[in-house]
């Protein structure tokens, strides 16, 4: 459902803290800010058999490693350099036993693109990959591909006014423009319902030691941010 009917916002903004950038400073980008994020599931199917006698069954383990290999030629091979595009598998598991042939591999992964059409130009593409790997060695598979997160798109009038707004508040030397990020936010659902502008607040100090990447169980913040952040 959607929350915004009395009143309807004409515009809509959010802000994240960025450990990549020292804290005291915003980043700012115009159009395309962060990436999509879609998600793959991918299974593919052989035929199980004792380890010693490969032939008598289907051993889906290499065949899921060519797939691997495949699925990245995607993004440097197959899509233009100016629209950029990460596939990713994060996740394959297989087999049972050392001295038995699995019966079938199953991936996971993820898709990002800064490009609108990116998504879709992956998804064919690895569809068609999958099917010609597997059918060359007799295999079968199953895709099951979800859209997620659009691309954070900034509105170019209210990232223009609002950069502007960031540079009257902390300084033009502490405002940034740093590179779109391949990394995704969910807020991108609003931008598609309401002209959004999201930017950047840092919150690393290497100084202080605080360096860590979100998510992860040494991550930390300098908390002089949130005074940055508030005053954004």
């Amino acid at each position: 459902d959607w929350p915004f009917t009395n009143p309807t916002p004409q515009v809509i903004f959010g802000l994240h803290l960025v450990p990549m950038m020292h804290v005291g400073l915003v980043g700012v980008n115009s159009g395309s800010a962060m990436a999509s994020s879609d998600r793959f599931n991918i299974t593919i199917q052989g035929k199980s058999t004792h380890g010693a006698m490969p032939h008598t069954g289907l051993d889906p383990i290499p065949i899921a490693s060519e797939v691997v290999l495949a699925l990245q030629t995607i993004p440097s091979r197959q899509m233009s350099a100016q629209d950029p595009t990460v596939v990713t598998v994060g996740m394959i598991n297989g087999g049972a036993r050392y001295n038995i042939i699995a019966d079938s591999v199953k991936m996971e992964g993820t898709v990002r693109s800064l490009s609108p059409t990116g998504p879709a130009t992956v998804k064919s593409r690895m569809d068609a990959i999958l099917k010609g790997v597997t059918s060359s060695y007799g295999a079968t598979y199953k895709l099951d591909y979800a859209e997620g997160a659009p691309v954070t798109y900034n509105d170019p009038a209210l990232a223009a006014s609002s950069t502007a707004a960031l540079v009257a508040a902390l300084g033009q030397d502490q405002v940034l423009s740093p590179p779109p990020q391949m990394v995704a936010e969910d807020f991108a659902y609003y931008q598609k319902r309401i002209p959004g502008f999201y930017f950047f607040v840092g919150d690393g100090n290497p100084e202080k030691g605080i360096t860590a990447m979100w998510h992860t169980e040494y991550y930390d913040m300098d908390e002089d941010a949130l005074a940055v952040g508030m005053r954004a």
